[in-house]
């Protein structure tokens, strides 16, 4: 808040800061003269907080696209609950998007309303950051000797693989990956934010002449586009036949919010139960809240497998013994 005279009075006028200010000294706290500028003020390089992105009257202004996360160090990337046309928000306030597939309705990824979406089955996914990248060995390394946790017990002596220190972190179990995340302060994504980061809003628009709104699927099989490129996913048609590192994936296979490494390479838990899609009326033994759903596929998985929509679960005996994937962390904006 500024003040300023006007006519021999005082008037309070806002003016809005980008980024982290502090004073520069001398200048009084009090009251502030008309006449004086914005840049008698200098910019802090800080850190700043999620809630930084909120005034008390809880007014908002947009989110850094991207941040480095202040416990573990790895760059996040954000990805908008608001959906936008032409750099434009849209929606802003939700973060619809379009989900599964329409075609195949016996596999576990059928969407019955992917050709008829509307704001009644839109999936709603507010905005949070991402992992750039996935959880590495060096990363998770880090994480135990803090902890004093036990390694995973294909590391041999305690240590992963020699040279594969920026490999994605694999043979990891759910409640592993769990306590990682309660250490660095995240979480593991839901499926639906797992999807949305990996594909993007998979729809386009229109305004009706009611003021209504259409919607109309136009989602990516994979993170980079919809024909499958055996240089940008690492699957069984790379011929890889064991992870790389996740600083090799070519920038090229980001997903529309900027995200490495959806596709191949190594699958990733996420925190939702394995049960069918709403209005689907699949039926299958392995449903129910002991499994949990596994996304992206691996360097053994085939391009169908490591399709933005291609669901796998993991939890067999129990997901404190299924070493079945990796990992990526989620952080929430506040508010949620």
């Amino acid at each position: 808040m500024v003040y300023q005279n006007n006519s021999g009075g005082k008037k309070a006028s806002e003016v809005e800061l980008y980024g982290a200010f502090s004073a520069i000294p001398g200048v009084p706290e009090s009251l502030l003269t008309a006449g004086t500028f914005i840049q008698d003020y200098k910019q802090e390089i800080a850190y700043i907080e999620p809630g930084a992105f909120f005034t008390e009257d809880r007014r908002r202004t947009r989110p850094s696209k991207q941040l480095r996360h202040p416990k573990d160090g790895k760059e996040m990337v954000l990805v908008s609950g608001g959906y936008e046309q032409n750099g434009e928000p849209f929606y802003e306030s939700m973060g619809f998007f379009i989900h599964g597939q329409g075609n195949d309705p016996s596999e576990d990824s059928y969407n019955p309303f992917y050709f008829k979406p509307e704001r009644g089955n839109l999936q709603d996914v507010s905005s949070f950051y991402i992992d750039k990248y996935e959880v590495t060995n060096q990363e998770y390394s880090k994480f135990l000797k803090e902890t004093n946790t036990s390694p995973p017990p294909h590391w041999k002596s305690g240590n992963f693989p020699a040279g594969k220190e920026h490999h994605p972190v694999s043979g990891i179990t759910y409640r592993e990956a769990e306590t990682y995340a309660r250490w660095s302060g995240k979480r593991l994504p839901t499926e639906m934010e797992w999807e949305k980061a990996a594909r993007g809003t998979g729809m386009t628009w229109k305004i009706n002449r009611d003021e209504s709104y259409s919607f109309f699927p136009s989602p990516l099989e994979y993170p980079f586009g919809n024909d499958f490129d055996s240089t940008l996913c690492n699957t069984l048609e790379s011929k890889q036949n064991d992870t790389i590192s996740v600083y090799e994936l070519a920038k090229k296979s980001a997903s529309p919010y900027g995200v490495i490494g959806m596709c191949g390479n190594i699958a990733e838990w996420t925190s939702s139960d394995y049960l069918p899609y709403p209005g689907h009326s699949l039926k299958r033994n392995t449903f129910g809240k002991m499994h949990k759903v596994i996304r992206g596929g691996s360097f053994s998985s085939t391009k169908e497998e490591a399709t933005t929509y291609f669901r796998s679960f993991g939890g067999i005996p129990n997901l404190k013994t299924d070493r079945r994937a990796g990992f990526r962390l989620v952080w929430d904006l506040p508010g949620k």
